[in-house]
């Protein structure tokens, strides 16, 4: 995997797993061989064709949010190296991808490699509810409900191969996200509406809470300008000046859904202890 970008980082956003395969150590998937070096200032390529290997060049903060699937605002206790240094990531599983045993390796790796500490605890946060415009419940026109469930694809239950392709070539089932001119274009098909929160909690480090009574899945495009708004806590790439609405006005325009301000309880991930890991 290059340099984590900006798509990938909005796949992980929007509650697409990674996968790889798994050695048992003890019960618990692991890493069969795992190198962990300082970022010596090079892109980092992905070896394409490897379902065995894990390799990504980031921060211990971005690991995190990918082992764990957390939003940046609900870590805390993060050094301030852990935010900066990036470090790059070569490991090697023995069999085949498992759904969902990755994320299970990453964060075993972070353990002990960088013998990370954590716990969960409660807090109270200022966030959002989504509901829905109107009284009637009409959804706006860039929601609507999907022919096909996609869920089994995105969470890699079936190979995202298997949904077939679109009019152009495209995988049916598979998040698409584009950027032209600091204009994000996000696309879902036959996703909960659960990847959309996840996808605002990302931009907006705030907790948002379902309140549409939406059930199913569903096709949605949403079109908003980047300015102002943040992923894995660093500003987004805008190239040229902003010309879409900001998110809150697109969510009401093209979806009938509006963020209402709202305090909640969220569960936050506290690290306890880490240390940089000794090079390899």
């Amino acid at each position: 995997m290059r340099r984590v970008s900006f798509a990938t980082l909005m796949c992980a956003v929007l509650g697409v797993r990674l996968l790889a395969g798994t050695q048992e150590r003890g019960g618990e998937p692991a890493f069969e061989v795992v190198s962990v070096k300082p970022n010596p200032g090079e892109r980092v390529a992905r070896v394409p064709g490897a379902p065995d290997r894990f390799v990504a060049e980031m921060t211990l903060r971005d690991l995190i949010r990918l082992a764990w699937e957390l939003p940046g605002f609900r870590i805390a206790g993060t050094p301030s190296w852990a935010e900066s240094e990036r470090f790059v990531i070569n490991a090697k599983a023995p069999r085949a991808p498992v759904p969902g045993e990755m994320l299970l390796m990453v964060q075993r790796m972070l353990r002990e490699r960088f013998a990370l500490r954590t716990h969960f605890e409660s807090r109270d946060m200022e966030g959002y509810e989504l509901v829905q415009v109107r009284g009637d419940r009409r959804r706006g026109l860039s929601l609507k409900p999907a022919e096909l469930d996609c869920e089994p694809f995105l969470t890699g239950r079936r190979p995202m191969k298997e949904s077939g392709v679109d009019d152009n070539g495209r995988l049916r089932c598979a998040p698409r996200v584009s950027t032209v001119g600091g204009v994000v274009t996000q696309h879902l098909t036959g996703a909960n509406l659960s990847r959309l929160i996840t996808s605002l909690e990302n931009l907006l480090a705030r907790s948002v809470v379902d309140r549409t009574g939406l059930q199913g899945s569903f096709d949605l495009e949403l079109t908003f300008s980047v300015e102002g708004l943040h992923v894995a806590n660093r500003p987004l790439p805008a190239a040229g000046s902003p010309e879409g609405p900001a998110v809150f006005t697109a969510l009401e325009e093209q979806l009938g859904l509006r963020l209402a301000p709202a305090r909640a309880r969220v569960e936050v991930f506290v690290i306890d202890a880490v240390e940089r890991p000794t090079p390899d």
